[in-house]
């Protein structure tokens, strides 16, 4: 009769349908494993192994090429490249041979930063520099001198019968009052052992 039939053309036109359909499911299925895969190597990367205090001191002695006292002059976030970069007013070398009064760049990863705050005094462990920028150590000893106990590194850790995976996570029974005393004590107790 001449007419052709549109049933392979209907036919056609939902396979393709589903196969976009499809496409696009596995597109969506790619991007949720993704995002889920960086969301747990965000959490994986600011996991800090349980280390005795003389252990930690060691390792930063032993692996930081610079350790220095400073006073922070700007902040700026590089989001962008998942550091915040500190520029620093060295006021003391303990190791290394930066000089003093220099001002200096330290990038600190914004996913496992130790916290150092927008202004105030810090003690910087390096154990790398990337052309003319610090790289400071994330499990380690680095802190806002002013404010020591935003490092989780310088808190009262939980009594073993209260620890969980990360030894130096929040005790809430602990006061505040008590972290601070004890962050302060502790930062002393860094200042006088670095220097020997």
């Amino acid at each position: 009769n001449g007419l052709i039939s549109s049933k392979p053309a209907i036919a056609y036109f939902a396979y393709t349908n589903r196969c976009a359909q499809a496409v696009k499911m596995r597109r969506i299925l790619k991007i949720t494993i993704i995002v889920l895969l960086f969301g747990s190597l965000k959490s994986i990367a600011c996991s800090c192994p349980p280390e005795t205090y003389s252990s930690l001191l060691k390792k930063e002695k032993t692996n930081s090429r610079d350790i220095f006292i400073g006073e922070i002059v700007s902040v700026k976030d590089l989001i962008d490249q998942n550091f915040v970069e500190y520029e620093i007013k060295i006021n003391e070398v303990i190791k290394g041979d930066l000089k003093l009064t220099n001002i200096i760049s330290v990038r600190i990863s914004i996913y496992c930063p130790p916290e150092l705050g927008e202004s105030g005094r810090v003690i910087i462990f390096s154990n790398d520099k990337f052309e003319d920028t610090f790289i400071v150590n994330q499990c380690g000893l680095s802190v806002n001198m002013d404010r020591p106990e935003k490092n989780n590194r310088y808190r009262i850790p939980p009594p073993p019968s209260l620890e969980s995976d990360n030894a130096n996570s929040d005790n809430s029974e602990i006061s505040e009052d008590d972290q601070v005393k004890f962050a302060r004590e502790m930062l002393s107790k860094v200042l006088n052992d670095i220097k020997k």
